[in-house]
């Protein structure tokens, strides 16, 4: 399924289903105009799919980087707090350049483990 993305003044949002169908997840940037070369705080929400409720506990971990340049990201971003009803703190992203860029979650609860990827265009 496609992603898709939508922005406010406050924030930037990415929504997509993930490559199996388990999670329906929501990637939340806090401003629509994301910066370069600075540490950035982003947000996850997990949802089952089935009953579009949160999904907690789940481990999630982060990989990416620019397919394009054939370089991965140039930090080591982690989920770090679970905020409640499937919300998640991911911290320590950055980006260092202009262009497109993929963010990879594997998301594994008791249950069901799945993978999403999210295509990025990041402007300066």
């Amino acid at each position: 399924m496609a992603g898709r993305s939508s922005d406010s003044a406050e924030n930037k949002i990415w929504q997509k289903t993930s490559d199996q169908g388990q999670f329906l997840v929501d990637l939340i940037a806090p401003d629509s105009h994301i910066g370069l070369s600075e540490f950035q705080t982003w947000q996850l929400v997990i949802r089952d799919t089935g009953s579009n409720l949160g999904v907690s506990p789940v481990r999630v971990v982060v990989a990416g980087g620019m397919p394009a340049h054939g370089h991965g990201l140039p930090t080591q971003p982690q989920v770090t707090d679970h905020l409640g009803d499937g919300r998640y703190q991911l911290e320590g992203l950055m980006f260092n350049m202009a262009g497109s860029w993929q963010l990879i979650f594997e998301i594994t609860t008791s249950e069901h483990s799945d993978r999403i990827v999210f295509d990025l265009m990041i402007d300066h």
